[in-house]
C-alpha cells in the first residue's frame, strides 16, 4: 500500500512487479527516424503486437480474479469497495491495452496505393476496398469494432421461441379483453389501435432490448438468428437489410452461380430505418382509461435499433448508459457517413430511386466533437466518466494524440495547470505505470513519441517504484533512458540505499544486467552522497575555530554514511583509482573539520588491497612526476596524498597511545617501584616512536606540497554539478572515441 499526498491509500501490490517481467527483455533502440519508420518490417510488428496482446491477457487474469473475489458473500463493504474499484480499473487497462492492439496494430501496417476502382462496381466490392486502402474508413472501423469486443458481458433476455403465445391462447379461447388485438399479424397493433397480451409485450419489449445489446457487442448475425427462432422473420429481414449489394455477374466475382447479395437499394432501406428511429411506432400501445387507447413512442430499444442502422445518433441516445456506448453510437454514425460519402463519390450508375427525396441522418459529427461533447455534457456521470484517466488517454490515442498523454501527465505532476480539469492522474499509481509502459510500447512499435515526454514518465514511474520499495525494478526502467539520465536516476536511487554491502552489490548488479554504466553510476552516487554530507558544511575560517575530537570520540551517523558511501566504488579494482580519489576528499574533510576520529574509521574501512604493490611502488620512485604517462600520474598522486593522510592519522594514533602512557604515570604513587621504572622507558620509547613518524611526516614533503595545493583543493573540491557531469561526459566520449 502507498499513500499520496492527499493522503489517499493504493494498493501497489506484485501485479507492478508481474506486468514488468512483459517488458524485461525489451530494449529499445533510439528514436526512430521518419525513414525507418517507412520501412518497419514484420518482425517489428509482430514484437509490438505479441506485446499488446501479453498485455491484454495479463489485466484480463486480474479482472476476472478480482471479479471473482467480489463473488465472496462474506466480503465486508470495505473489501467490498476496494475489489469493485481495482476489477474496474484493470477492465479500464485491458480495454486501453485492447485499443492499441487494434489501433495501433493496424497502424503499422503500410496501406496499398489505392486504385482506380471501377465505376459500376458494387457496394459491397467498393467498401471492401475502403478498408484495405483507407486509413481513415479502417481507424473507424477498428476503433468500432473495439467498442463492440470490449462491451462488458451481460445476462441475456429470456426470450420465448414461440410468437404471440399469449395473444394466441386469448383468441382462441375467447377469453381477450376489449382493448386486445383481433388479429395476429406484425402490424395489428397499430392497424387496429388495440394491445398484445401483457406477456407478449413484455416479450416484445425483451426480443428489442436483446436485439439491440448484440448488435451493440457486434453481433449482428446472433441477432438476426434470435429474430428467426422467436418467430420475428420480418426484425432479421430489416437487419439484413443494412448488407452492401454485390452482383457476382457484374463484378466478374469469382462464383460457381449467379450471386447476387444484400441490398441494392440500401438507401432507401436507410431512410425508412431512420423515419422508424424517430417517428411514433405503430405496435406500442397504453391504456389511459377504460375507454382510450393511446399511441406512444416506439419502444426505445427498437428505435435505438433502427438508428444505429441508420446512421443517426439521437435516437439512440435514451439507451445509452456509459461513455463507450455513446462513442460507439458516434462512431457508427460517422463510419456509415463517410462509408456513404465515398461511394457517392465512386459509384456512377442509374438508379432507378435517384430522384427520391430521402430524409437521412445528419450526422455532423467528428471524432475529435465527439470526445469534446462528452466532457461538456450536462450529464454529470457522463462528464465525468469521460474526464477519468483512461477515457481520456483512450480518447487521446484514437486521436492520435499520445504526446498529449504524457505531457498532461507532465503538468499535473510538475502540478504547473492547477485549473486542469481531468483528475490527478498521480493519484493513481496504475496510471503512472500504464503511461510508462504506453511510452514504451509505442517506441517498440516505432510511433514517434517525444523524448523529453517519455523520459519524464519513466522517470516519475521509477520514483513510484523507489517510495513502493520495489528497488529491484529500478535498473529494468532506468534503462530505456538516455545515458546521462541513466547515470544521474539510478545514482539518485543508490545514495538513497544504506544498507548491507551485499544488499548494494546486488543493486549494481541488476544495473549491469540493465547494460548500464555501474562504474560512472557508482562515482555519482558517491558525489551525490557527499554533496548532501561533508560538503554542506562550510570550511573553517581560522584554526582557531577548528574542535579537534579525540581518536576515541564517537563517529556522527552522516559521517559514517560518507564513510559507507566508498563501498559503492570498491566493488571492483577497476575503480580502486576512483575510489583513492574519493577516500582523499573525504578524508580531507574529515581532516580539516578536526573529526579525526572519522578519518580513522575512514582509514579501516578500506580494502586492505585498495593500494596495489606497483602504485606503491611508483610513488616512491623518484622518477620526475612530469614524465609519467597522464595516468600514471594520476595514480601516484592520490597514492601519495592517500599516504600522507594514513600517516597523519599513525602520528595522532601514537600521539594519542603517548597520552594515554603520561595519563597511567600519574596514578603510580610509589616513585621507586618496577611499576614506574617501567613506566618511565614506556614514556622514552613513545616519546621517540611519536617524535620519528612526525619528524618522518614532516620531513617527507607533505608539508610543502600542503602549503601550495591544500588550500586550494579544499576550496574547490566538491563533487560536480548536473551541467559539468554532462560537459565531463561528453569530452570523456570523444577522447575514447
Amino acid at each position: 500500500m502507498i499513500r499520496n499526498r492527499n493522503g489517499d491509500t493504493h494498493v501497489f501490490d506484485d501485479d507492478y512487479v508481474n506486468f514488468s517481467i512483459l517488458f524485461e527483455n525489451i530494449h529499445l533502440p533510439p528514436q526512430l527516424t521518419q525513414s525507418k519508420q517507412e520501412n518497419l518490417n514484420m518482425a517489428n510488428y509482430i514484437r509490438f503486437e505479441g506485446l499488446l496482446d501479453q498485455a491484454v491477457e495479463f489485466c484480463h487474469v486480474r479482472y476476472n480474479f478480482f471479479s471473482a473475489k467480489l463473488k465472496n458473500p462474506s466480503l465486508i463493504n470495505s473489501d467490498f469497495e476496494m475489489f469493485s474499484a481495482l476489477k474496474d480499473s484493470w477492465f479500464l487497462e485491458r480495454n486501453t491495452w485492447k485499443l492499441l492492439s487494434l489501433l495501433l496494430s493496424s497502424r503499422l501496417v503500410q496501406l496499398p496505393q489505392p486504385k482506380q476502382e471501377q465505376i459500376y462496381a458494387s457496394d459491397r466490392l467498393l467498401v471492401e476496398s475502403l478498408l484495405r486502402n483507407d486509413r481513415e474508413i479502417l481507424d473507424l472501423m477498428m476503433v468500432k469494432l473495439w467498442l463492440e469486443q470490449t462491451a462488458p458481458d451481460r445476462e441475456p433476455e429470456q426470450i420465448l421461441k414461440a410468437y404471440r403465445s399469449a395473444t394466441v391462447t386469448a383468441l382462441t379461447t375467447g377469453k381477450k379483453s376489449a382493448f386486445m388485438v383481433e388479429n395476429l399479424d406484425p402490424d395489428v397493433c397499430g392497424r387496429e389501435r388495440k394491445r398484445l397480451a401483457l406477456s407478449d409485450e413484455s416479450q416484445e419489449v425483451a426480443l428489442n432490448r436483446e436485439v439491440f445489446e448484440l448488435l451493440r457487442r457486434g453481433k449482428m448475425e446472433e441477432a438476426q438468428d434470435l429474430c428467426v427462432q422467436s418467430h420475428h422473420p420480418w426484425k432479421a429481414a430489416s437487419l439484413r437489410g443494412s448488407e452492401f449489394s454485390l452482383d457476382s455477374q457484374e463484378n466478374d466475382v469469382e462464383s460457381s452461380i449467379a450471386l447476387e447479395y444484400g441490398n441494392p437499394n440500401r438507401d432507401i432501406w436507410r431512410a425508412v430505418c431512420f423515419r422508424l428511429a424517430k417517428d411514433v411506432c405503430q405496435n406500442s400501445l397504453f391504456v389511459k382509461d377504460q375507454n382510450e387507447c393511446y399511441q406512444e413512442n416506439c419502444d426505445q430499444y427498437e428505435r435505438a435499433t433502427y438508428s444505429f442502422l441508420s446512421g443517426d445518433v439521437k435516437n439512440a441516445l435514451t439507451v445509452c448508459e456509459t461513455w463507450e456506448d455513446y462513442v460507439w453510437i458516434n462512431f457508427s454514425a460517422i463510419l456509415e457517413r463517410e462509408i456513404n460519402n465515398r461511394l457517392s463519390m465512386v459509384a456512377v450508375r442509374e438508379d432507378a430511386n435517384e430522384e427520391l427525396e430521402l430524409e437521412m441522418p445528419a450526422t455532423d459529427h467528428t471524432i475529435l466533437t465527439v470526445f469534446e461533447s462528452l466532457v461538456l455534457s450536462s450529464v454529470k456521470e457522463l462528464r465525468e466518466s469521460a474526464l477519468s484517466p483512461f477515457h481520456h488517454i483512450q480518447a487521446r490515442i484514437i486521436l492520435s494524440q499520445s504526446d498529449a498523454i504524457f505531457e498532461g501527465l507532465r503538468k499535473q505532476i510538475e502540478n504547473e495547470n492547477k485549473a486542469e480539469k481531468f483528475e490527478k492522474i498521480t493519484n493513481y499509481p496504475q496510471i503512472l505505470r500504464f503511461v510508462a509502459h504506453l511510452g514504451l510500447a509505442l517506441r517498440i512499435g516505432g510511433f514517434p513519441v517525444m523524448q523529453d515526454n517519455l523520459d519524464f514518465a519513466i522517470s516519475a514511474y521509477i520514483e513510484l517504484l523507489i517510495a513502493s520499495q520495489k528497488g529491484k525494478l529500478v535498473a529494468l526502467y532506468t534503462a530505456h533512458l538516455p545515458v546521462m539520465k541513466q547515470i544521474e536516476k539510478y545514482s539518485s536511487f543508490l545514495s538513497r540505499i544504506n544498507d548491507h554491502f551485499k544488499i548494494r552489490y546486488e543493486y549494481l548488479q541488476l544495473a549491469r544486467s540493465q547494460s548500464l554504466d555501474v562504474h560512472s553510476i557508482a562515482n555519482r552516487t558517491v558525489d551525490k552522497i557527499f554533496s548532501n554530507g561533508v560538503f554542506m558544511e562550510p570550511l573553517p575560517e581560522q584554526i582557531s575555530s577548528v574542535h579537534i575530537f579525540g581518536l576515541k570520540d564517537p563517529v556522527s551517523e552522516l559521517d559514517r554514511i560518507q564513510i559507507r558511501a566508498i563501498e559503492w566504488v570498491t566493488w571492483e579494482k577497476i575503480q580502486y583509482v576512483d575510489a583513492l580519489s574519493k577516500v582523499n576528499t573525504l578524508m580531507r574533510r574529515f581532516l580539516v573539520q578536526g573529526r579525526v576520529q572519522s578519518a580513522l574509521e575512514l582509514r579501516d574501512a578500506l580494502p586492505e588491497d585498495l593500494i596495489d604493490d606497483d602504485w606503491k611502488q611508483a610513488s616512491l620512485s623518484e622518477e620526475d612526476i612530469a614524465r609519467r604517462d597522464p595516468r600514471m600520474r594520476e595514480i601516484v598522486m592520490v597514492v601519495r596524498e592517500y599516504a600522507t593522510y594514513t600517516s597523519l592519522i599513525s602520528c595522532l594514533i601514537a600521539h594519542g597511545e603517548w597520552v594515554e602512557i603520561q595519563e597511567k604515570g600519574r596514578k603510580i604513587q610509589n616513585k621507586s617501584t618496577k611499576e614506574h621504572r617501567d613506566w618511565i622507558n614506556s614514556v622514552k620509547e613513545s616519546t621517540d616512536k611519536t617524535e620519528t613518524m612526525f619528524r618522518e611526516l614532516i620531513e617527507s614533503g607533505w608539508r610543502i606540497d600542503a602549503k601550495k595545493t591544500l588550500k586550494q583543493r579544499l576550496l574547490t573540491a566538491r563533487p560536480p554539478r548536473d551541467d559539468e557531469m554532462e560537459d565531463n561526459f561528453a569530452a570523456e566520449t570523444g577522447e575514447r572515441q
